[in-house]
C-alpha cells in the first residue's frame, strides 16, 4: 500500500470515528416537542466533572453502592431515582424498543431516550458535550405522578 492510500484510509477512519462519537450517524429524528427544562424552586445544582451540572430535588441522597466504569453518580430522591453516567454513547447504546429523538437543551445537542413502562416514567438524555466521555442523565420512577420530577432532572443539564 502506498503512502497516499494509507493517509486517505486513516483520514476516512478518523472521520468515521468522529461521526460515531458525535452521534451524527444514524441520528434519531428531531423531538416533536421541545424538552421541558423548568427546574422547580428549591432544587440544588450539582456540578460533575467540573464542566457539567444538573439540578436535583433537596431530598436526594447519593447512592454509595453504584459503580461506573468511566464515572457516574446515582441518587435516590424519594420515589425518583436519578443518575449521571459518563461514557461513549451512540444510538445503539439503548434498547431498540426505546423512543429516541434529538433536541437542544441549554444550547447543547441532546438525544432523548424514553423507555416504555407500565407505570411512571423512565427518561435518559445524552448531552453531546464533545468530550470523550459524555454525560448521560437518567431518571425514573414507578409512580405516574413523578413524571414532572423525572423530566425536570433529565432536562436540567448545563455545561
Amino acid at each position: 500500500m502506498n503512502l497516499r492510500v494509507a493517509v486517505a484510509l486513516l483520514a476516512l477512519l478518523g472521520a468515521s470515528v468522529r461521526l460515531q462519537a458525535s452521534g451524527e450517524r444514524d441520528a434519531p429524528p428531531a423531538c416533536e416537542a421541545a424538552p421541558r427544562a423548568a427546574v422547580p424552586a428549591g432544587w440544588t445544582r450539582t456540578t460533575l466533572h467540573e464542566t457539567f451540572s444538573i439540578a436535583l430535588p433537596p431530598s436526594c441522597q447519593p447512592d454509595a453502592g453504584a459503580r461506573y466504569v468511566h464515572g457516574g453518580t446515582r441518587w435516590k430522591c424519594g420515589t425518583v431515582m436519578a443518575e449521571v453516567v459518563w461514557g461513549m454513547w451512540g444510538t445503539g447504546s439503548f434498547a431498540d424498543t426505546a423512543k429516541k429523538c434529538t433536541a437542544k437543551v441549554e444550547g447543547l445537542k441532546v438525544m432523548v431516550v424514553r423507555e416504555q413502562r407500565d407505570k411512571g416514567a423512565a427518561v435518559e438524555v445524552l448531552y453531546r458535550t464533545g468530550e470523550v466521555h459524555e454525560p448521560l442523565v437518567g431518571a425514573w420512577s414507578d409512580r405516574p405522578e413523578d413524571v414532572g420530577a423525572v423530566e425536570a432532572v433529565v432536562f436540567s443539564g448545563k455545561r
